[in-house]
């Protein structure tokens, strides 16, 4: 066990917690959190997933994640990571498809999605619309016949413009059984005559 290690250990055992605690806290793993109390660095993802996990824990255990993170810099130059080259498969070592030989690097704008030109659609396509149309027509004509009668408006046969026409009319008097007319006085008394001046 290093210094780094014997550190966070002590300081969570003071605190009272177990490994598990900590991880349902922190949600760092409780093989990653017992490597960083043992030193085990080479079981961990990468150093750069070893300082978030430093920073994390020191911070869970209110310590300063500071010298921590230097004492582990310190260890990371003395103890270099190996660099593991990863071999590519020879599935993906191909030409990549849908590619130009002057286009090096996958564009979804200027990738061709069709083989024939703009203008032409598959005729089973041009079917389905035909029928979505069709579908979307037969709708409207059955909205239109049967929502009259389902709100109570008639048979449903009544026309848009009969029914405006009534509600204007059932508007109309119905504002006028409630308004008293009052009379006008049409006689003029004084009239006025145009003067060329």
């Amino acid at each position: 066990m290093d210094e780094l290690g014997h550190i966070l250990r002590e300081a969570r055992e003071a605190r009272g917690l177990s490994l598990g605690e900590v991880q349902a806290q922190t949600r760092i793993n409780s093989r990653f959190l017992e490597a960083l109390e043992n030193g085990n660095y080479a079981i961990l993802p990468t150093p750069v997933h070893v300082r978030g996990f430093l920073r994390n824990y020191a911070r869970f255990l209110d310590l300063d994640p500071a010298p921590l993170l230097e004492r582990y810099e310190i260890y990371e130059r003395q103890h270099p990571s190996p660099v593991v080259e990863t071999p590519v498969p020879l599935s993906t070592q191909g030409k990549p498809l849908n590619l130009r030989d002057d286009q090096p690097f996958f564009d979804p704008v200027n990738v061709e999605l069709s083989k024939g030109s703009g203008g032409e659609r598959d005729p089973q396509s041009l079917m389905r619309l035909l029928i979505i149309l069709a579908l979307i027509v037969s709708l409207g004509l059955i909205a239109a016949r049967f929502v009259p009668l389902l709100m109570g408006r008639g048979d449903g046969a009544t026309s848009l413009t009969e029914s405006v026409n009534q509600a204007w009319q059932d508007f109309v008097t119905g504002v006028g059984d409630n308004v008293e007319a009052t009379p006008v006085d049409t006689d003029v008394t004084d009239p006025v005559t145009a003067t060329d001046e």
